[in-house]
């Protein structure tokens, strides 16, 4: 199996992951426009930032399948490939794919064949703006205040990350 990674690159004054409470997201998707895959066959993970602001596209995920996956794990590196998400939406998962994920501290969450990725983002905007979020949205929430607390008192120290 082969991941290759698009990272889109945007101005530093625009909307990004980790401004305002952001939040990152991935949809198995085969045209970039629609939720329309299986999580361990899905041949692309899009992945998008939101907040209350609104979203943008981070990048892209690209699956090659190779003749030894056939054989091999295809769980492995797909989770590998949505680090930093908090939630991947797709048609379906089997059970220890849910598993993995939920270790990888990204929530599943299946949706209908052909449901449109433009569609998924705004509920899930609206959710992000309900005074009583759904659980799961909460928590990650929480996670990403905290991790933005952290970062700040870091930077309050002096630390700047470099070598």
């Amino acid at each position: 199996m082969r991941i290759r990674h698009l990272h889109l690159v945007h101005d530093r004054q625009e909307h990004t992951t980790g401004s305002d409470g952001a939040l990152t997201v991935a949809f198995a998707t085969g045209d970039q426009r629609h939720v329309d895959q299986h999580f361990g066959l899905a041949s692309t993970f899009a992945r998008y930032s939101i907040s209350l602001n609104g979203w943008k596209l981070l990048g892209l995920s690209a699956i090659t399948e190779t003749a030894e996956t056939s054989a091999g794990d295809r769980i492995t590196p797909r989770v590998a490939a949505l680090e930093g998400c908090i939630a991947l939406y797709c048609n379906a998962i089997g059970g220890p794919a849910v598993r993995r994920l939920l270790q990888a501290r990204i929530q599943p969450r299946k949706v209908a064949a052909g449901t449109p990725i433009e569609a998924v983002l705004e509920e899930l905007r609206s959710q992000l703006a309900a005074e009583q979020p759904p659980a799961w949205l909460a928590r990650a929430q929480r996670s990403q205040r905290d991790l933005e607390r952290h970062l700040d008192a870091l930077e309050a120290e002096g630390w700047t990350g470099g070598y």
